[in-house]
């Protein structure tokens, strides 16, 4: 009988400390256009150049701190920008926004902050210079905290008992914020009336 009750307390425990929501993003598509043809999709990280394959690895690993282990390399692309604006001029410079060379995607997997899959792109220029990063990132990366999503809900159901509103379901959605250099978590909920 006391072993039973020992192994019922321990299976509480672990269930106690286990994160009970999972977040999985969508795999990130692109729009079919007219650059088709000079996009390359590059399949293994070692299909980029070398320079561009070395510098992305040294980016996961310098620019993330201890969530690097917990990346994976699932896509990429290579646009060959020149031969689409030699046969396309009147589209030069139309656009204030820098184009990438190079697109890399990550899947990142943190079971105890529960995100089961949060796809991340890094975007290169043909240098190997930053263009876009979906991640907390910085050169001498210290320890980034992200609030796991069982806090945000439990955050979020404490800020709907202020305001005394009832809401049914809810949804949730891991948002990168450029401007902050942060993952949010974002929590929604229907609102159906006052309690």
């Amino acid at each position: 009988m006391r072993q039973i009750l020992i192994a019922i307390l321990i299976l509480f425990s672990i269930d106690s400390f286990a994160q009970k929501l999972q977040y999985d993003s969508d795999n990130i598509i692109y729009l079919a256009s007219d650059m088709d043809d000079y996009v390359q999709e590059i399949n293994q990280l070692d299909s980029f150049p070398k320079s561009i394959s070395e510098r992305l690895d040294f980016l996961i690993k310098n620019q993330t701190g201890d969530f690097s282990n917990k990346m994976v390399f699932t896509k990429g692309f290579k646009l060959n920008l020149a031969d689409y604006f030699n046969n396309y001029p009147e589209r030069l410079n139309k656009n204030n926004s820098l184009i990438p060379h190079y697109i890399s995607h990550y899947v990142f997997s943190d079971s105890v902050v529960g995100i089961h899959r949060y796809e991340l792109r890094i975007g290169l220029d043909n240098l190997g210079q930053i263009v876009f990063f979906d991640f907390p990132h910085s050169y001498d990366f210290e320890s980034y905290r992200l609030m796991s999503l069982d806090n945000a809900v439990r955050f979020s159901d404490s800020l709907t008992l202020i305001e005394k509103y009832t809401y049914d379901n809810f949804g949730y959605y891991l948002h990168y914020d450029t401007l902050r250099n942060d993952l949010n978590w974002e929590v929604s909920r229907p609102k159906i009336g006052l309690h």
